[in-house]
């Protein structure tokens, strides 16, 4: 008899396994040099950064933590961790830690974000903020000149975002993301996007091949904008030089929708290409479709790909609250939940992988029969 385990997988694995475990020793080991893949580090955030910033700050190294890696401690005893954010087109990789901050004599512990060039080995500070906070995503434009993020927070008062505030069932607070846009050369202004949604926020600048990505050149910056479960949007900037330089906006961005209303997002920073499944009928049940929406440096984006998968939303996903796990370089913005990931080859080919939830046999044969 099948444990309750192998009951909930999908026979198809049990299959593959079973088969498997057929070979020979010899021969699984035969298999496993053609078939496993030979993953070797092209980035080492303790050795990169880490060791940058240690000679930097002249401050202790210490371990690795789980969501980041510790830094050690400066002159007043705070903790230092270094969190991956993202990378950029050109491997620029942006990350954050908490140091004492250099503008206050108080030494007060503020957040910090930086910029690793993996080609120079340099560090840059882009950015310092006035206080310690937890910075989920991060993008800069291709000039520099631009830095997006957002925050998440311990939301305290009543959302504004249409979902409730206090979950009095468990006893917290849900937390609020919250979008900001920032002129980093020279530092300047701070700009509040106006968005706040107990739904998880992403900002991303869009590269192109030459600095300046639009049909203005370096006048002008494109920068998108998710909200999970809403929409998906696109801020248009323009530019004005300030010395020899220096950057700053001028007028207030022209904003466009792209997308209304998506389930699942995914950003391929080095073809320039936004993946999306949403739902074309209301009904959260209907098979999802896949859109890929690819954007050029002159002109409009286009759908480049548009093809309805054989499943729908799973109901611990569409009846549920959305959860978030933000993961270093994580380019996706979806429910935790739902697991899909786009895998493009070199010559252009994609593969979108789904993972089903576990299900009981009779649930998946019931699924067969309506796909």
């Amino acid at each position: 008899r099948r444990s309750e385990f192998e009951k909930k997988l999908r026979p198809e694995i049990l299959l593959t396994a079973r088969l498997f475990t057929t070979f020979t020793f010899t021969e699984r080991r035969c298999i496993e040099k053609e078939v496993m893949l030979d993953f070797r580090p092209c980035f080492d955030a303790q050795k990169e950064i880490v060791t940058l910033l240690k000679e930097d700050l002249s401050a202790p190294l210490s371990s690795d933590a789980d969501t980041g890696v510790d830094t050690g401690a400066d002159a007043a005893g705070a903790p230092r961790q270094v969190r991956v954010l993202g990378q950029e087109r050109d491997g620029a990789v942006l990350y954050t830690w908490d140091d004492v901050s250099p503008y206050r004599q108080d030494d007060v512990v503020v957040s910090h974000i930086g910029l690793y060039e993996p080609i120079s080995k340099v560090n840059t500070v882009l950015f310092i903020h006035e206080k310690l906070v937890h910075f989920v995503n991060c993008t800069v434009n291709l000039e520099r000149t631009l830095l997006a993020f957002t925050t998440q927070e311990k939301e305290k008062s009543p959302s504004t975002s249409g979902s409730p505030c206090y979950d009095q069932s468990e006893g917290r607070h849900p937390t609020v993301y919250r979008s900001y846009l920032a002129e980093v050369q020279p530092a300047n202004r701070v700009f509040y996007l106006n968005i706040e949604r107990n739904s998880y926020l992403r900002v991303q600048f869009l590269h192109g091949k030459a600095q300046g990505y639009g049909e203005s050149s370096s006048k002008e910056s494109h920068m998108l904008f998710l909200i999970h479960n809403e929409l998906i949007g696109l801020y248009h900037m323009k530019l004005s030089r300030v010395g020899y330089s220096g950057v700053e906006m001028c007028g207030q961005p022209r904003t466009e929708v792209l997308v209304k209303r998506f389930q699942w997002a995914q950003w391929d920073h080095q073809r320039q290409r936004l993946y999306y499944l949403s739902h074309k009928k209301k009904r959260s049940n209907t098979k999802m479709t896949f859109t890929c929406l690819q954007f050029h440096e002159k002109l409009p984006p286009d759908v480049m790909m548009e093809v309805q998968l054989p499943t729908g939303l799973p109901p611990e996903v569409s009846k549920a609250q959305s959860t978030y796990e933000h993961l270093p370089l994580s380019n996706k913005v979806t429910d935790q939940k739902l697991i899909c990931e786009v895998l493009t080859l070199p010559g252009g080919s994609l593969c979108v992988c789904y993972q089903h939830p576990i299900m009981n046999l009779e649930d998946h044969h019931e699924q067969e029969e309506d796909i």
